[in-house]
């Protein structure tokens, strides 16, 4: 027992009191009365279970069902905390009070849940017709931007009373990890880093908040939409105590994130700030799954299909791969690490990408090629006018266009997957063209070999989202995290 950490202690009563009786029925004046003349401010954090007077005041919903609004009265909640009602007491949320469900609410969290829905999209947001709000001075509040500085000034209250703004809900996500994912208004999240929120805590993944933040929604895995939040993004980066280079669980850094959701906006910028491109990390989470790097990440991100619509397939899952989006970074010098090289020698030299492919028996010639590799099979204007002719060279041959043909000259289909040095040395010969471009040819191969068998993985964590199994981990890691629930709860 005395090894377990991150424990919620927490203390409950089940009785209610005059003053949650009234909150309940919003006697407002009644309630301001009763809390003024307390004089024990533990009789201010007493209640029916989770219905402690400030979460009736802040959590919006009546007693019984979640979704009978009441209003929120961020006046009552003021006076509460002046007068001593403790801001870091929460009562864990049950399943008919046996089960545990998850540790409950602080007020902290109820206003920056509140937070996130007032600052959501227009079609999503708080509308002060069905969720009215009391402000801090007693008024009505109907306005979007009085209501968001008021929220602020309501947490700085929060946290100059003691409040935690480090407390973690059941994923371990801090206000700032929730914050950084989900709300739409960069103020409340300065306002929470200026006051002591752990710029690198660790949510259940091991992702700090940055992190989070490039991840992104991890079940959306079909959304295209770059997500991180550029103005987030270069906030936190300007915070001096942040780890760029954090690994979580499955060694997956921001900049890996941001790579896989194709978010290459932020990736740029992570790149500029000195990134660490070489750490690898693992796609899915199985003990099989191989650790790669944020480059080839990219290039078997699941949430994209690489593929051009137009054009059929020749053999069996080759798919014609298109890299161009990546092309840009690697101009830039981005990923031409020695590391990054190794690992590429380590697909060719092992040759498991293909195991009918025969390039692997003479590679001597692309091997030798160094970094220039690098640019070679990923680069636009760096990989040389000779590489990007060979790229259109075998989707002429390999590939056939769905809308008319490719090549001026009839030449049979190809399959890459069995396509070794014979092949290429024929080919070479049917387009008349000069014998010492086979090494560029046996780049371009690799380079679709590389790409296919990275989005073999990709569509196996599609598969792993589809069936519900994307945020499943080992047996042991599920029992650790049910048995700390339990421990938690009583």
């Amino acid at each position: 027992m005395a090894g377990l950490g991150n424990i919620f202690h927490v203390e409950f009563g089940i009785n209610e009191t005059k003053l949650t009786r009234v909150l309940e029925e919003q006697k407002w004046a009644e309630a301001e009365k009763i809390i003024d003349e307390n004089s024990h401010s533990s009789f201010l954090n007493e209640g029916c279970y989770r219905r402690i007077p400030l979460f009736i005041v802040l959590s919006g919903m009546r007693e019984g069902w979640h979704l009978q609004f009441m209003p929120r009265n961020l006046y009552i909640a003021r006076l509460l905390i002046q007068h001593g009602a403790d801001v870091n007491y929460r009562i864990p949320e049950t399943c008919f009070g046996s089960e545990y469900m998850n540790p409950g609410d602080n007020a902290l969290e109820l206003v920056v849940d509140f937070y996130i829905l007032v600052t959501a999209p227009p079609k999503n947001r708080w509308n002060p017709k069905v969720e009215p709000v009391i402000g801090l001075y007693g008024e009505l509040v109907n306005q979007y931007e009085e209501l968001v500085d008021q929220l602020c000034d309501l947490v700085f209250i929060i946290l100059g009373h003691g409040g935690d703004p480090n407390i973690a809900d059941g994923n371990r996500m801090t206000a700032l990890h929730r914050l950084l994912l989900h709300s739409g208004d960069i103020r409340m999240i300065k306002l929470i880093c200026d006051n002591g929120a752990d710029l690198n805590a660790l949510d259940v993944k091991g992702n700090t908040p940055i992190s989070s933040l490039c991840e992104g929604y991890e079940d959306d895995v079909f959304d295209l939409s770059p997500h991180s939040d550029m103005e987030y993004l270069e906030y936190m980066v300007s915070l001096k105590d942040v780890q760029l280079d954090h690994q979580n669980r499955y060694g997956c850094t921001a900049i890996f994130h941001s790579l896989v959701r194709r978010d290459f906006t932020a990736a740029f910028y992570l790149l500029r700030n000195g990134c660490d491109v070489t750490l690898r990390g693992k796609l899915y989470r199985t003990s099989s799954a191989r650790p790669v790097s944020p480059l080839l990440a990219a290039l078997s991100s699941p949430y994209v299909n690489n593929v051009d619509p137009s054009i059929d397939i020749i053999g069996i899952q080759m798919k014609p791969i298109d890299t161009h989006y990546v092309s840009h970074l690697v101009d830039a010098g981005f990923f031409t690490q020695n590391q990054i090289l190794e690992e590429l020698e380590t697909y060719l030299k092992n040759g498991a990408l293909m195991p009918s492919a025969t390039i692997s028996q003479n590679q001597s010639q692309v091997t030798c090629l160094g970094p220039r590799l690098i640019h070679l099979m990923f680069g636009g204007t760096t990989a040389s006018l000779r590489q990007l002719c060979i790229r259109e060279i075998f989707k002429s041959c390999f590939f056939r266009d769905a809308v008319k043909p490719r090549t001026p000259v009839d030449l049979p289909m190809f399959s890459i997957e069995t396509a070794g040095e014979h092949t290429l040395t024929e080919l070479i010969s049917l387009l008349n063209i000069p014998k010492d471009l086979l090494v560029n040819f046996q780049v371009e191969m690799f380079r679709h070999q590389l790409c296919s068998h990275l989005q073999s993985c990709a569509a196996t964590l599609r598969d792993y989202a589809i069936y519900g199994n994307i945020n499943s981990d080992s047996d042991a890691d599920s029992d650790l995290d049910e048995n700390d629930s339990d421990l938690e709860y009583w």
